[in-house]
């Protein structure tokens, strides 16, 4: 097959310690950008599947305010679907997406959403030189490769 292989994740997401420091860092950040919903550490450490879409769609609202919920699409293939486009290099399961606050299933999940606040914070930084693209956009001509690159880089 010439699929392109998906990245190893070099995060240590199973450390008890790693998904602790990553839970306090996605509530301080929901926090600090005004997110009105479950935002503690303890909401956070065990999420349901409902604050797990509410917290991502925020997060993918944050990163492109035009961004809407396809009605027609179960929130799973769509959350996929966002990460692919954004060249996402790991590999998301919609197995945890359909068990989102288990302890196997919450790590990956987690640090994907920190993933995303990372282009977040980095699109802020490097906004002026060259904003992400819509994320309706295509997936080839969506994301500007130095950017990206750039990010994924760090």
């Amino acid at each position: 097959s010439t699929r392109p292989r998906k990245a190893r994740e070099p995060r240590p997401v199973g450390d008890k310690l790693y998904v602790k420091q990553s839970v306090e860092r996605l509530a301080e950040f929901l926090r600090e950008e005004g997110f009105a919903g479950a935002c503690t550490t303890q909401a956070l450490a065990r999420p349901t599947g409902r604050d797990f879409e509410d917290a991502a769609t925020f997060l993918l609202r944050l990163l492109d305010d035009s961004w809407r919920r396809d009605s027609q699409k179960k929130f799973d293939d769509e959350f996929v679907d966002v990460f692919k486009k954004l060249r996402y290099p790991f590999p998301i399961s919609r197995t945890a997406l359909a068990a989102v606050g288990t302890a196997h299933t919450w790590p990956p999940l987690l640090a994907a959403l920190l993933w995303l606040v990372d282009l977040i914070e980095h699109d802020r930084r490097h906004r002026h030189f060259a904003p992400l693209p819509r994320l309706g956009g295509q997936p080839q001509q969506a994301i500007h490769p130095p950017l990206i690159e750039g990010f994924h880089q760090q």
